[in-house]
């Protein structure tokens, strides 16, 4: 380690950074993550939330409302079963989702965040179960097709 340069200010910097707890209040359900989670996209609404947020502050990020409650979390008036979904792919990289999430409303959830890398994988997994769906009624069709064939044979 080069001691008094750049790096060791940076490492600090980076080890604050993933030490910090920033507290998240999404529609009404406390969330609490790092600072290097929020930042994971540095373009991302929520980066620039956390870099210009001061405590019991007020006011616009890229044209989206936010503001602190009084426990000093960040109040953002989103559906929290989404947000917990944008949260681990900050954390991760990865879009996990289940039978219980809405593709599209996930997608606007990430549009509204401003989290590009998830809309591009987002709007993958939607490609890919609309061509799952279109194979399986392509196959369903020949299935009736060939039925409606044996009937007319009969």
């Amino acid at each position: 380690m080069f001691r008094g340069s750049k790096f060791e200010k940076f490492e600090k910097l980076l080890s604050k950074i993933n030490d910090n707890i920033i507290k998240l209040s999404v529609g009404g359900r406390e969330f609490k993550t790092t600072l290097g989670t929020l930042v994971a996209d540095q373009n991302s609404m929520l980066a620039r939330m956390a870099y210009n947020g001061t405590p019991y502050t007020y006011g616009y990020v890229s044209g989206i409302e936010y503001s602190r409650v009084e426990n000093g979390a960040f109040f953002i008036d989103r559906d929290p079963k989404y947000f917990n979904v944008v949260l681990n792919f900050l954390r991760t990289g990865k879009v996990e989702v289940n039978e219980t999430i809405d593709l599209n409303f996930l997608l606007e959830e990430a549009k509204y965040y401003g989290i590009n890398e998830m809309i591009v994988i987002i709007d993958k997994i939607q490609k890919a179960k609309k061509t799952q769906e279109n194979e399986k009624k392509a196959q369903e069709n020949d299935e009736n097709r060939k039925s409606e064939q044996i009937i007319e044979i009969i």
